[in-house]
């Protein structure tokens, strides 16, 4: 079993997070509040992942080829994003994942070619900053806690501070995607 595919499996397991209760919005900045209380249904489970498929082009060189991918995206566990990119007998599959404090991605031309690997600080810095972006995929991710606190920019804008394994984002250096405004 691979690394991502045992990944995957590990945050594709569903834990019991509770149930959303419309007071664990309370101290948050007005526009935190409606967003979240727009976004789940009192009562509602709380969901502690969410899998997503998606198609499309991806641009290779100078060539848009199609893709296929799908993810599983838990925050603040991490996420795995699997990808498959063909173009006539041209097939380069791989992963782009981060958990443990520890980002990573392979890609392969016909399962056997590197084509791209990387994993270093600066490779798991850029997927932690992605995994804080993308949260907003799964609300429930969003609702205050150990790992998320809000604070008010103006009467109609909150921003969402993501703490991951010890690094706030945004932070004094914001990487591009990070911040997560919302205007309601």
């Amino acid at each position: 079993m691979s690394c991502t595919t045992k990944l995957w499996n590990e945050l594709a397991e569903a834990t019991d997070r509770g149930v959303f209760r419309p007071e664990q919005l309370v101290e948050l900045p007005g526009p935190a509040q409606r967003y979240l209380a727009h976004a789940i249904r009192p009562g509602a489970k709380l969901a502690s992942y969410v899998q997503l498929t998606m198609e499309g082009t991806i641009r290779l060189g100078s060539n848009w080829l199609p893709f296929r991918a799908e993810q599983v995206l838990a925050p603040p566990r991490g996420f795995v994003w699997r990808a498959v990119v063909r173009s006539g007998v041209m097939r380069m599959s791989g992963a782009d994942h981060y958990g443990a404090g520890s980002g990573a991605v392979d890609f392969w031309l016909w399962g056997i070619i590197p084509m791209v690997r990387a994993s270093s600080p600066d490779t798991s810095r850029a997927a932690r900053a992605r995994l804080a972006a993308e949260s907003f995929w799964l609300p429930s991710s969003l609702l205050p806690g150990k790992h998320v606190h809000w604070r008010p920019v103006d009467d109609g804008t909150a921003e969402v501070i993501v703490n991951l394994d010890s690094e706030e984002i945004p932070d004094s250096v914001v990487p591009a995607g990070t911040r997560r405004e919302v205007n309601v």
